[in-house]
């Protein structure tokens, strides 16, 4: 009995398994056809609901335009009967043509209107007649014009009394008729969209229902069947989820559910072996991204300190210190190769080794220790054990050193130096801290390299500002000898050359460089005013060189301008002193007028120049038109006597015997004023 048992129960479950399978197809294939009939019923109704929409919106767009050709219609009789009052022909003729034109383009709309309907529509028909009537009224606006130019008023008038109001009718007439069609064919088409709509509406409710009822009937028969074991493994799973790896689902049941049980398991299995795995991973990495988080952010300060800190022994300082405190190592010290390369000098050291090494001027030759390897070979070089590096160099200060790494500043292909970077534990750089701890130090190279750089630009930026100032100093120098007394007053509304000595204040100005203010005042009031007047004097410098002086003087307030410097002022009359605005706007006045003063000078320098070049040109080529040399010796001599208004000019050539130097020729220029040249030629 039970040998018998197992077939028939294999039967069954297999049986059992074909039944659900085609239970489900049937049931999706159900489903899926009558989605299929939803959607082409759908499709159906929505292209019908557009093609209605489309009529109400043509309709609609017919019925408006049928009322803006009966508005322009009306438009133009009123224009017409508007012109008529006026008598004006042009005017009339003005207001006419607008609203002609006004209606000759919504007849032209109406007509492409009537166009799009077939040719036996009625609603066609109707179009047409009032575009028949329009174009009638239209013809007016051509027609009346051309009479009320030729003076023909009366006919105007009898036309506006007798056809006129017989046009007006007749286009309100047609435009009546055209919005009644309009209207009733949208009313159809409403109608017909209310009725798709209701079956759009009920298509998807019955086919929903439907459906519901077969997927109803399919999940009840599939719970019946198969919703236990999956309940069972689902509990299973939710308590896996949870946490519990040493869950599994016990084996039973048919034979699907035990490949599915077992398959389950070993999934299980494998699950809790790799997440023990991963936990180890993310517990490493996790230590790895907090080690480089750190070293990101150490290079990150060092790259700010040294965008921020110009000083370079304060830019080292800072960067070893920041290295030491970001890393937790036990010293960081930084070497500068001197101008000759051969010795590398500590500049900037941690810690109290650090100090005590740069008190004594630590200093390591190019080439020997870690040091000196990293510079003469332009690479890092690490010791992970200091002990064992046979290159290595033990310094008292740091006896407690067990790792070191050595780092070359590089910059623009040249090595500056190095950073040692010491830690009182073996092993204590990884790659990551490695190729941080180079990142920093070629940022700090950068930043020295660069600051030097800016230093020397600096010296020869201002090497050459003096240079130039010198220069035009001496060119103002040489410019002023020529005309001692240069300058103008402004006084009693007039501009007239400044002449006599200085006044003391614009000397002592001139001296010192800087402005003055003297207040010449009678008597002064808590707040600093009084009779009198204030004088100021500023400076007039050309880049930073001093060429003389001005002097402004502001008297009593309400005093008369034309009043002298130093007379007495009004009684009752009060001044103020000069402000902090008015110096700094007279201040600029008078750095604007040097500028301009330079400027000048350059200019007269360039035409100088340019004079001397050309006239040296003129007589250059004068002298090359012949090739003849007594004719070029003449010539030079008449030249260069024209050009430069000499006195005298002797010419000699030597003769083969003479060899002493007043033989070898000389031009000589006397006292004697004459206009005769005199020339010698041997």
């Amino acid at each position: 009995m039970s040998k018998s048992s197992g077939p028939i129960s294999a039967v069954s479950v297999t049986a059992r398994r074909i039944s659900i399978r085609a239970l489900l197809v049937s049931t999706l294939l159900t489903v899926l056809v009558l989605l299929l009939l939803i959607t082409v019923l759908n499709y159906t109704f929505a292209a019908r609901l557009t093609r209605a929409l489309s009529v109400m919106e043509e309709e609609t767009a017919r019925a408006s335009i049928a009322l803006e050709v009966n508005k322009e219609a009306a438009n133009v009789l009123a224009a017409l009967a508007q012109g008529v009052v006026t008598n004006d022909a042009a005017y009339f003729t003005q207001i006419v043509k607008e609203a002609g034109q006004a209606l000759s383009d919504a007849e032209g709309r109406l007509a492409e209107s009537a166009d799009a309907l077939p040719p036996d529509d009625s609603l066609r028909i109707k179009l047409y007649g009032l575009a028949t009537s329009s174009e009638d009224i239209y013809r007016l606006t051509i027609l009346l014009p051309r009479r009320a130019e030729e003076g023909k008023w009366w006919e105007i008038e009898q036309f506006e009394r007798s056809l006129i109001p017989y046009y007006g009718r007749l286009v309100t007439e047609s435009a009546d008729q055209v919005r009644a069609a309009t209207v009733e064919r949208r009313a159809i088409a409403v109608a017909e969209v209310g009725d798709i709509r209701y079956k759009m509406q009920v298509t998807p409710v019955a086919a929903g229902l439907l459906i519901l009822v077969v997927a109803a009937s399919a999940v009840f028969i599939t719970i019946r069947s198969i919703a236990r074991p999956v309940e069972r493994l689902t509990d299973t799973v939710a308590r896996l989820a949870a946490g519990r790896l040493e869950e599994r689902v016990s084996v039973g049941g048919a034979a699907e559910f035990g490949h599915l049980a077992t398959a389950f398991n070993e999934m299980a299995d494998q699950l809790e072996i790799s997440y023990t795995q991963l936990e180890h991973r993310v517990a490493e990495r996790s230590r790895a991204l907090e080690r480089r988080a750190a070293c990101l952010e150490a290079a990150a300060e060092v790259s700010r300190a040294a965008a921020s800190i110009l000083e370079t022994d304060r830019l080292m300082q800072r960067a070893v210190e920041l290295i030491r405190e970001r890393f937790d190592m036990h010293y960081v010290g930084l070497f500068l190769v001197d101008e000759g390369n051969e010795w590398a000098v500590l500049r900037a050291g941690s810690g109290e080794a650090g100090r005590a090494m740069l008190a004594r001027g630590h200093r390591l030759k190019v080439g020997e220790g870690m040091i000196g390897w990293s510079i003469a070979n332009a690479e890092a070089r690490i010791a992970s054990k200091a002990e064992t590096d046979t290159v290595r160099l033990v310094i008292p200060e740091l006896a407690a050193t067990r790792s070191e790494a050595a780092l070359p500043l590089r910059s623009r292909g040249r090595v500056l130096g190095a950073l040692s970077v010491q830690d009182d534990q073996p092993d204590a750089f990884d790659q990551d801290a490695i190729t941080a701890l180079q990142t920093m130090t070629d940022q700090i190279a950068v930043a020295l390299d660069n600051a030097q750089l800016l230093v020397a630009s600096q010296t020869a930026l201002e090497a050459e500002r003096r240079a130039y100032g010198e220069a035009s100093r001496q060119a103002w120098v040489e410019l002023l000898r020529a005309r001692t007394d240069w300058g103008y007053d402004y006084e009693h509304k007039s501009v007239t050359p400044a002449y006599g000595d200085w006044d003391p204040e614009m000397q002592r100005v001139v001296q010192q460089g800087a402005s003055v203010q003297e207040a010449a005042s009678l008597s002064l009031d808590r707040e600093g005013n009084g009779d009198g007047e204030h004088t100021l004097f500023i400076p007039l410098k050309v880049r930073d060189q001093v060429i003389g002086a001005l002097s402004f003087c502001k008297g009593a307030a309400g005093a008369d301008p034309t009043r002298s410097r130093g007379s007495d002022t009004d009684p009752g009359q009060t001044i103020k002193p000069w402000t902090a605005d008015e110096v700094a706007l007279l201040e600029t006045l008078t750095e604007q007028l040097g500028v301009a003063l330079e400027s000048a000078r350059l200019y007269q320098d360039t035409q100088r120049r340019a004079a001397r070049e050309r006239l040296t040109s003129e007589v250059t080529a004068r002298m090359r038109e012949t090739l003849d040399m007594d004719t070029v010796l003449r010539t030079a001599t008449d030249e260069i006597y024209r050009a430069l208004g000499l006195e005298k000019i002797i010419v000699r050539l030597a003769t083969g015997e003479a060899n002493d130097e007043s033989a070898l020729g000389d031009t000589t220029t006397t006292a004697q004023r004459g206009r005769t040249l005199q020339e010698e030629v041997v």
